[in-house]
């Protein structure tokens, strides 16, 4: 983690300010139409990540099931969990027919 930290002193946001008008989300309040990436070289140019409209995880853009189960095996690892994280996501697509003795036994 500490060679991430060092990177932040070399990163800068662009403010809504400065972006013309266009740029911002009729649809979502505070938010830009697209996210982007730009790093600038040393020895000049820059590299730009391609425009991001929406999210992985967002509506317009879902995670297949295997994506959302692998990240959400990854928040109860770093919960610490007493569930084993295939159970309990198997529990939460049932929800409806399940009651919450049955929804939060584990095992």
């Amino acid at each position: 983690m500490p060679l991430t930290q060092d990177l932040g002193r070399f990163v800068a946001a662009v403010s809504f300010e400065r972006l013309p008008a266009e740029a911002v989300d009729p649809e979502v309040s505070g938010a830009l139409v697209w996210d982007q990436v730009r790093i600038d070289l040393k020895a000049g140019g820059s590299i730009e990540s391609e425009k991001v409209r929406r999210a992985r995880g967002h509506a317009d853009r879902p995670l297949s099931e295997s994506e959302l189960f692998e990240k959400f095996r990854t928040c109860l690892d770093a919960g610490g969990a007493k569930i084993a994280p295939d159970v309990l996501f198997d529990r939460l697509k049932h929800l409806e027919g399940l009651s919450a003795r049955e929804l939060t036994a584990v095992g």
